[in-house]
């Protein structure tokens, strides 16, 4: 089972990450979803998007420790389950679950490359250019997941990266974000030239589980 990490950021949230090295017969295998998602999956024209879709499945399946899985779909095209808030992320062979008991929950991932440095302008405000290395691309990389992770917090208000989103410095690999008036704490990891990071509402340490 390709499951390469697991963690808890906080007593109330836990992600997955799941590298996809499986045939799309066999992530299948195990796994019983809603008719609505399985529809959705097999629609999709792409097998890599197919693979993406249910690899995300397979990991949040480890997460809640079943098989059963019973997602739909929001206003906004968010995944809904009946288990609690979730939030489903992948970039290149790797994909991600994390979940959340307490309050909407955001898991962000991206292969950390030199490309992102080209794009910073796009969601680097310049209150965040004070504090960070525009020639760091792990540095770039954080503060892209950090807002897409917390865009999927909130898919119904179309945040904009700039002006609704602010980054603020912090020690060690947690970062703290507000939007409006709500505090809202990352937990960042990288591994395997990825960069992972998940936006909730808990403050709390990682724990490794696997």
């Amino acid at each position: 089972m390709p499951l390469i990490y697991s963690a808890n950021t906080a007593l109330c949230v836990r992600f997955a990450l799941w590298k996809i090295e499986e045939t799309e017969n066999a992530l299948f295998q195990g796994i019983r979803l809603s008719v609505q998602d399985q529809e959705a999956i097999l629609s999709l024209r792409l097998e890599k998007r197919r693979l993406e879709r249910i690899a995300c499945r397979r990991a949040l399946g480890f997460l809640l420790n079943t098989n059963d899985l019973n997602i739909t779909y929001g206003f906004s095209g968010e995944p809904l389950c009946d288990v609690g808030h979730i939030s489903f992320s992948h970039s290149g062979n790797y994909a991600a679950a994390a979940v959340s008991q307490t309050g909407p929950v955001g898991i962000d991932i991206e292969k950390i490359t030199p490309k992102i440095l080209e794009l910073h302008h796009k969601f680097v405000s310049d209150k965040e250019r004070e504090h960070i290395d525009l020639q760091d691309p792990k540095a770039i990389t954080r503060i892209w997941c950090a807002k897409e992770a917390i865009y999927k917090m909130f898919p119904e208000k179309s945040l904009n990266f700039i002006e609704d989103i602010e980054i603020f410095p912090t020690h060690q690999a947690t970062l703290r974000h507000s939007v409006g008036s709500n505090t809202i704490h990352l937990f960042t990891h990288e591994i395997e030239e990825l960069m992972i990071v998940v936006a909730n509402f808990c403050v709390g340490n990682s724990i490794r589980t696997i």
